[in-house]
């Protein structure tokens, strides 16, 4: 036995598992076998992944105490795609799949993105929090940190070139004990030089009160962060893919990949319920699901372990009662490195809301959204600790999103192992939002050196510009708009001053069948504090218009979700 089969046979035997591993081309180690317990699997090989004796850890284990899990997968099935063929297949319509869309769209590259629900960014790419992280508890030569570093000077001019929010309200992690946060200066400061990260403000007791004055006044000592900020991230998702859209990149919707056609190490042929296609070159943006794409393409090399954490969104009135920028209070480093977790605290939105979370639970289940009343509670009792103000009846709604880690924490960007017609950008957690605009480059770049391509289109469009919302605009720019279209001078959002134009056109750019819920994350109308009770109805009317079916036959949000069981038509 080798030394390094000694090293792993020491690990398993510290956990007491009665599993057996094997070595993979000399660079991946499989662990396999039957064990009592999910979480016992995953504490294992997150020690074998600690341990770096492989690039990567496969947890092929098999957990008794979990249960076969019922993935969604669309009930549609057609030749939509049959017989077609393009250059580049980008599997996930997340913010990856948009970055990476966005970038090859300026290419002379036929495109497609394959996406399984019935809009994009509807997973991880819209439940989570939409900090853009500082980076300072990422380990020097990680791939997070690289494409962090990059991304922060790409985030503020990609908003303005696509038209969509950046709030620039900057970070805080703040401290009560004296001995912590003196240690933390001196932990900060190196990892600003070693990382190359922006630098931090340090703030003391009236500074730190007068810039939160809504602090427990128990915490005297305050890092800031000022080139950190926040997005939507469903509305950065959208603009990149409308952009993407606009340069020629077609959108399949309600499109799951079922296999591969493998042909001498290459995919020849991709199975879907809308046909079999074929692409060129295949990108693996998948996100909890990267793993299931690089098993059906025969290039299983890596796994993902699901992490979940909830937040909770707090109405707008609770904004200025709150904190002025992202928020987390430690009284040690050590605690933020154990959570798994960069983000959490109280954090103001882009759209002046203020979130709370996010929490870190190991799960088995991928497609896990559930919000439990005991997390609910606990991440309340948690920031009341320095928010004293923040109380439940804030509560504006809740959500659950799923991380996509690997054992190795990092992410993985990268040409396939055993594939060569395939590009992985899996184990995208966070910072993987603040990344994403570098991920795709890095993306686009390999696709280019595959395809030998140097030059981009003649005439591409350049920008996006996002759908006008009468709120945003001055009296001569409104008035402008309701002379080209009367619709815009009706208000049909109360809550948050949406009109009748907005969602007019919020479905016309809506890339398949619109839904009430992609007319919501396009506008945000039904996001304020009635939640839709009463724009809802209006939404509706208006998609029934727009495809000319029954009001019963709108779909709020994905397959059998219709409202209504009454009939009602209407004429153009």
């Amino acid at each position: 036995m080798t030394a390094r089969k000694r090293k792993v046979s020491k690990i398993i035997k510290k956990h007491q598992l009665d599993v057996s591993f094997h070595i993979i081309d000399n660079l991946f180690l499989s662990v396999d076998g039957k064990i009592d317990h999910y979480l016992d699997g995953v504490k294992l090989c997150l020690d074998l992944a600690k341990s770096k004796l492989f690039k990567h850890v496969i947890n092929n284990l098999k957990a008794l105490d979990v249960e076969e899990e019922k993935i969604y997968q669309p009930s549609i099935k057609d030749k939509k795609l049959e017989g077609l063929e393009y250059d580049v297949a980008i599997i996930g319509g997340g913010v990856i799949g948009s970055s990476v869309a966005m970038q090859l769209s300026i290419y002379p590259l036929k495109v497609i993105v394959l996406e399984k629900e019935e809009d994009i960014a509807l997973e991880a790419s819209s439940r989570n929090d939409g900090c853009i992280h500082p980076g300072i508890d990422l380990k020097k030569n990680s791939l997070k940190l690289y494409h962090l570093r990059r991304s922060l000077k790409m985030i503020k001019p990609l908003s303005e070139q696509l038209d969509f929010d950046y709030a620039e309200d900057g970070q805080m992690i703040v401290f009560s004990k004296w001995g912590y946060a003196q240690a933390a200066k001196l932990y900060l400061s190196h990892k600003v030089r070693s990382n190359n990260i922006p630098g931090y403000v340090y703030l003391k007791k009236e500074k730190l009160w007068e810039k939160e004055p809504n602090l427990d006044k128990k915490f005297k000592y305050g890092f800031f962060f000022p080139q950190c900020g926040a997005v939507s991230p469903y509305e950065m998702s959208i603009a990149l893919m409308e952009y993407a859209h606009s340069n020629g990149v077609e959108v399949s919707l309600n499109t799951c990949v079922e296999g591969f056609s493998i042909e001498d190490n290459r995919i020849s042929e991709i199975k879907t319920n809308r046909g079999k296609m074929r692409a060129k070159l295949v990108i693996n943006a998948a996100g909890v699901f990267a793993e299931d794409i690089a098993k059906l393409a025969h290039d299983h090399y890596f796994s993902i372990h699901p992490r979940k954490g909830t937040d909770i969104i707090l109405d707008k009135d609770s904004y200025p009662l709150l904190s002025t920028s992202g928020m987390t209070a430690l009284d040690s480093l050590k605690a933020r490195k154990k959570s798994h977790s960069k983000g959490g605290g109280v954090i103001p939105t882009v759209d002046k809301n203020a979130l709370i979370g996010p929490n870190a639970i190991e799960t088995p289940y991928k497609d896990d959204y559930s919000v439990d009343r005991t997390i609910y509670d606990a991440l309340f009792k948690k920031y009341q600790n320095y928010m004293p103000s923040l109380n439940k009846g804030m509560t504006l709604t809740y959500f659950t999103g799923v991380r996509a880690p690997t054992y190795e924490e990092d992410f993985i960007v990268e040409r396939g192992h055993f594939i060569q017609n395939i590009i992985h950008a899996a184990g995208i957690q966070s910072p993987g939002l603040t990344s994403a605009p570098s991920i795709g480059l890095t993306i686009k770049d390999l696709c280019l050196e595959y395809f030998h391509i140097h030059e981009t289109k003649k005439d591409y469009i350049k920008t996006r510009k996002r759908i006008p919302l009468i709120k945003d605009l001055n009296d001569e720019e409104k008035e402008k708009l309701i002379k080209s279209d009367s619709s815009f001078g009706k208000i049909c959002c109360r809550c948050e001053e949406i009109s009748l134009g907005s969602v007019k056109e919020a479905i016309r750019r809506c890339f398949d069948v619109p839904t009430v819920d992609a007319i919501k994350k396009r506008v945000r109308v039904g996001m304020g504090k009635c939640q839709g009770g009463f724009c809802r109805p209006e939404v509706m009317m208006e998609i029934a218009k727009s495809l000319n079916i029954d009001l019963k036959d709108v779909r709020i949000k994905g397959e059998e979700s219709n409202l209504l069981d009454i009939g009602g038509h209407f004429d153009d």
